[in-house]
């Protein structure tokens, strides 16, 4: 009876987000009321990091983002995946942002494109001296995404 009772909740639970310690106590113990194929799914991505999750996972619950990134280009999963590369966090895991989110950094948004124009003059005015910075740019006419993280500071070369 508490087989078929949790059936219908079973797919809301991410349990793709939940630690390797919540798996284990939480949901090992209930394996029995689990579909053995959806269990072996989730004790493969628990043991095996390199493991490519099912197309039907659900990611993360987005969480309080004020303050953290200005969400027009980038979702809170790529702002994670970032923050994880930045730190070489679960680098070895091609699937660790399906885990849970990493969001230790406040991103600000220092130029806009569409807001601010898009020169190089424009660029340094509002990027020079900055250390730390993450540029995403959407490819016009499509959903590419494209950009790179510089540890370095920004300087000018006489613009």
């Amino acid at each position: 009876m508490m087989k078929n009772t949790l059936q219908h909740c079973l797919p809301l639970i991410r349990f793709f987000s939940l630690s390797s310690e919540d798996f284990f106590q939480k949901v090992r113990p209930y394996k029995k009321f689990i579909k053995h194929q959806l269990y072996e799914e989730l004790l493969e991505s628990y043991l095996n990091p390199n493991s490519e999750p099912n197309d039907n996972i659900l990611l993360p619950r987005s969480r309080n983002i004020d303050g953290i990134i200005d969400l027009k280009i980038v979702c809170l999963n790529i702002a994670s995946l970032i923050s994880r590369w930045i730190d070489k966090i679960d680098i070895k895991s091609k699937y660790a942002y399906a885990r849970e989110l990493y969001l230790p950094y406040k991103f600000k948004l220092l130029l806009r494109g569409s807001r601010d124009g898009f020169t190089p003059k424009k660029f340094h005015e509002l990027c020079d001296n900055k250390l730390c910075t993450i540029t995403f740019i959407k490819v016009k006419g499509t959903e590419e995404i494209i950009g790179g993280y510089n540890p370095l500071e920004w300087k000018s070369s006489g613009l």
